[in-house]
């Protein structure tokens, strides 16, 4: 992240921030070497993205070091079986899903109620439903999926939000924004207090 981007968030009022690397198939083969930038006051951590398209890729996350060098662990299960092992029994912080695209799987309440009770959190980003190109229907989409999620996870407290693993900077809004924003996808005003914690 550039020290402009991390300014930014600072004036739009956030406290902390989480610098993504996404890794696809084999995890990464080096630990996570990112230096914390001192020109600003920003609480800074580190989060590693994994996308699983394979069961095979769950085998040793748990006790693999250099995964256990980021802060953050999340998971992109890609399909039904890497999304049932994710909510059952993956050592990851947060399940991450793609909800600029259709999803290829259906979200089950059991599994997601398995996952909440393990500490598991869902993360929905709001990045794509407010930079997503209106033409073709992505911005639909992505508020479509939010709204489908919240209502599986109904009072359950396994939801964090952020601007995305990708997002830009014209994708960042303010925390009062968001919890807005999270009103508007059915998300009640108690429980978008947590989600905004920063």
């Amino acid at each position: 992240a550039t020290t402009a981007y991390l300014k930014r968030l600072e004036e739009l009022g956030w406290g902390a921030v989480a610098i993504n690397y996404t890794c696809a198939g084999k995890p990464p083969r080096e630990p996570c070497s990112y230096v914390k930038n001192n020109s600003v006051s920003l609480r800074q951590y580190t989060r590693l993205t994994l996308v699983l398209n394979d069961p095979q890729q769950n085998a040793g996350l748990s006790n693999n070091e250099i995964i256990r060098s980021f802060d953050i662990i999340a998971a992109r299960p890609t399909t039904d079986r890497t999304f049932q092992i994710a909510c059952q029994s993956l050592d990851v912080d947060i399940i991450s899903l793609d909800l600029s695209e259709r999803i290829p799987f259906n979200i089950k309440h059991g599994l997601v109620r398995e996952a909440v009770a393990r500490g598991v959190v869902f993360e929905i980003s709001y990045g794509p439903s407010v930079s997503a190109p209106i033409a073709g229907g992505k911005r639909r989409t992505a508020l479509s999926s939010v709204m489908h999620l919240t209502r599986v996870l109904g009072k359950a407290k396994g939801l964090v939000v952020s601007s995305g693993p990708t997002a830009g900077e014209f994708s960042l809004r303010a925390p009062h924004c968001i919890r807005n924003w999270l009103e508007m996808v059915g998300v009640k005003p108690d429980s978008s207090l947590c989600g905004t914690v920063d």
